[in-house]
């Protein structure tokens, strides 16, 4: 079945028409993504890691508590850990 219209096209302009290309711009979101760094953690939010980890297991068994109902190293360790 024939559209209005399509006795206009030929194989010839058919060819030329534009093509967008989708590989292309996927390949280049790519690249542009890689050449990004991905992993990479500051030193110092390394420090604030291991230091939250510590305050936690110093919450856990309860080191220094001077109120009984508020443990102090716990309210130290979120505020450096946020």
């Amino acid at each position: 079945m024939k559209m209005p219209g399509d006795e206009n096209l030929d194989a010839q302009k058919m060819m030329s028409a534009p093509v967008h290309d989708h590989k292309q711009e996927t390949r280049a979101g790519h690249e542009a993504e890689d050449k990004r760094e991905h992993g990479h953690i500051e030193p110092f939010e390394l420090f604030r890691i291991a230091v939250t980890a510590i305050i936690a297991v110093l919450v856990l068994f309860r080191v220094w508590e001077p109120f009984p109902q508020v443990s102090v190293v716990g309210i130290a360790g979120v505020l450096f850990g946020r």
